[in-house]
């Protein structure tokens, strides 16, 4: 993108004050904001968000996984759902909060949002998932390999929007999520 996609305008501020906003509205008890890239420029935006941990992951160019792990390492003992989202796949506070619900009453171990047969983001697994969690690996697909260890423990949460499938890596693929957010994405 050749700019810190948590820094790129979204809304009224930023992407990463965007993504913090949402989870707190829907009641997230602890936000984890793991940093890697520019870390020092983007620090400043998470602090000034009030009770959020950050912590910074010294091994982000080895992928994903070492983000997700540093990240669970600063949750809590006391939760009973782990809610992962990267900060370049913005999603509204309302699908959120339907995911949560659908998470909750449907005692799910793992829930997905599906729109037309292709899993999207975020995903939500149960905290008695977290050791399998921080077991994860690049050479094993991530968090991949927890969801396809047994396909039946997945709740699949069909959304009737591509939001759920948006994921901002070019520049052509941020117009296209600002222009689905300010079209709707219902």
């Amino acid at each position: 993108m050749g700019h810190p996609k948590p820094l790129l305008p979204w809304q009224d501020g930023l992407l990463i004050g965007f993504q913090i906003r949402a989870l707190a509205d829907v009641g997230v008890s602890q936000i984890v904001v793991v940093l890697g890239h520019a870390a020092a420029e983007v620090a400043p935006y998470v602090l000034g968000h009030g009770n959020i941990k950050m912590v910074i992951n010294p091994h982000y160019l080895h992928g994903k996984t070492t983000s997700i792990k540093v990240g669970l390492e600063g949750v809590g003992h006391r939760m009973s759902t782990v809610l992962l989202l990267a900060v370049d796949q913005p999603r509204p506070t309302e699908l959120l909060q339907y995911l949560l619900e659908e998470h909750c009453s449907q005692n799910a171990l793992i829930t997905q949002p599906v729109y037309r047969d292709k899993g999207g983001h975020p995903l939500l697994f149960d905290a008695s998932l977290l050791p399998e969690l921080r077991a994860i690996s690049e050479e094993r697909q991530g968090v991949r390999e927890v969801m396809e260890r047994d396909p039946e423990r997945v709740n699949r949460v069909p959304i009737e929007s591509p939001v759920v499938l948006l994921d901002i890596n070019t520049k052509k693929e941020y117009k296209q999520a600002q222009e689905l957010f300010l079209h709707g994405t219902d």
